[in-house]
């Protein structure tokens, strides 16, 4: 419904839509639509759940800084939270365990070369985020659900190295040394 909306009112005609399964934090749908241009397009509508949209506020924050990065087209605030992004292909994920040792070297490779190039983005004017155990606690309680689900790349032993972590690092007292910098913080191999 809201997403039809959203289609009508950009001028756009929907031509397939294909909901994407898998662990998101909301509805993910890949459309192939005809543009305000009449081009046809592939794109990734993710819909938030009302839990799960702090990246709502990080896109809001973030995407006029580095939208050269990004595949974000649109980002909706109202209810239901929504971004729309071109569709990158099939994730990663699937297909970096086939690659040669080779490949996946220089496939890492342009993954930190993205990444370092996010990280000298200047964040002035952006929140600062502290280390607290607000992310710790998420952390291991998402690691305990994902252990609870028996899937085979998840390994039960995740939730003790963060521990294990916190505590060689004393990370609940840690002080900030460096120069405030943009990094993404949850990368994802896709």
């Amino acid at each position: 419904m809201y997403l039809e909306k959203r289609i009508i009112e950009n001028n756009w005609m929907l031509l397939e839509q294909e909901p994407l399964s898998g662990l998101h934090a909301g509805c993910i749908k890949r459309l192939k639509l005809l543009d305000e241009n009449k081009k046809t397009r592939i794109l990734i509508y993710k819909e938030f759940a009302e839990d799960r949209n702090n990246e709502i506020e990080i896109y809001n924050k973030l995407l006029p800084k580095i939208n050269k990065f990004l595949p974000v087209t649109h980002v909706w605030n109202e209810y239901p939270e929504a971004i729309l992004m071109e569709d990158l292909g099939q994730p990663l994920k699937e297909i970096f365990n086939q690659l040669a040792l080779e490949d996946k070297k220089q496939c890492l490779r342009e993954i930190l070369s993205k990444l370092a190039e996010v990280h000298t983005v200047s964040s002035q004017g952006l929140p600062v985020h502290q280390l607290s155990t607000e992310w710790y606690d998420w952390c291991c309680a998402q690691l305990e659900r994902l252990s609870s689900l028996n899937l085979e790349w998840v390994d039960s032993n995740w939730i003790e190295v963060v521990k294990k972590m916190y505590e060689k690092y004393n990370i609940h007292n840690y002080k900030i040394k460096c120069p405030n910098v943009l990094t993404h913080g949850d990368p994802h191999l896709e």
